[in-house]
């Protein structure tokens, strides 16, 4: 685990990715940082339940699923966006490790971290309607229309199927010009994937095209320091069109925040 880095601006992002990529702490008076950053503003907040080790958010029709991990405590959930509470539960097996989660039309699709299965839920009542099995481990998936595109905590996104969840394609995804590691939970929006990064405060805004870092999200400031651990990291991105916004928690964190973007993400040439 990475030790928590004092937050002093937006360069803090670099220096803390400079650590993982490189091992070292750089002062950030002297990086320059290429890679614009994204405002944003907190529109909504709700509280959620800590219990939850948050590994996926995914809106819905208006409702909000929400996968949480650890061996013996895994679940999939359905959360109320009027209240935050819990409205349905399912327990997964003891063996199972739940990771990211997306959906495609009636059907969420479920990683699990170590088991090479990828579960398939009905949206409703959360019935097990199948499986596929991949290779090395589920972190973050999200699905951008076309193909399923994956996480496995390296620097490589890896797009499937949608039917079959075959390997179609991979992308190493570069932070001015070097590989960024560690890329977690996923959200597929607008022509653009938005990731987690473990044990990082920020969301970083990729352009599928290239697999270039366009922006930043520093969310920083929601965190409740007083209240955290090395292991309640932000953690959890969900695009909700009818809010142009996106729902944001972290694990084990006691509020989900609906934050909207408030300048423009503008791509590569």
């Amino acid at each position: 685990m990475m030790n928590r880095i004092y937050h002093q601006s937006s360069k803090r992002l670099f220096q803390n990715l400079l650590i993982v990529l490189f091992g070292a702490v750089i002062p950030s008076t002297i990086l320059l940082a290429a890679t614009p950053e994204t405002s944003y503003k907190i529109i909504k907040v709700l509280p959620h339940n800590k219990e939850l080790f948050t590994q996926g958010l995914e809106i819905k029709a208006g409702t909000l699923y929400e996968s949480a991990g650890r061996y013996g405590h895994s679940t999939l959930n359905k959360i109320n966006l009027s209240t935050g509470a819990i409205s349905q539960q399912l327990k997964l097996d003891t063996t199972l490790f739940a990771e990211g989660l997306t959906h495609i039309n009636n059907t969420l699709i479920l990683l699990t971290w170590k088991a090479e299965t990828a579960l398939r839920l009905d949206t409703n009542d959360f019935k097990i309607m199948g499986s596929h099995s991949y290779t090395g481990e589920g972190w973050g998936i999200c699905y951008d229309g076309t193909s399923l595109v994956t996480s496995n905590g390296s620097e490589q996104l890896t797009f499937r199927n949608p039917d079959n969840f075959r390997i179609t394609s991979t992308l190493t995804i570069m932070l001015d010009d070097q590989p960024l590691p560690l890329i977690n939970e996923l959200e597929c929006t607008q022509g653009l994937i938005y990731a987690n990064i473990w044990g990082q405060d920020i969301i970083v805004i990729i352009d599928p095209s290239n697999g270039k870092v366009v922006s930043f999200i520093d969310l920083f400031a929601l965190y409740d320091l007083t209240a955290r651990n090395h292991n309640e990291v932000l953690n959890g991105i969900a695009y909700s069109p009818s809010d142009d916004a996106f729902w944001v928690t972290g694990k084990n964190w006691s509020q989900l925040y609906l934050i909207k973007l408030t300048s423009d993400v503008r791509t590569s040439p």
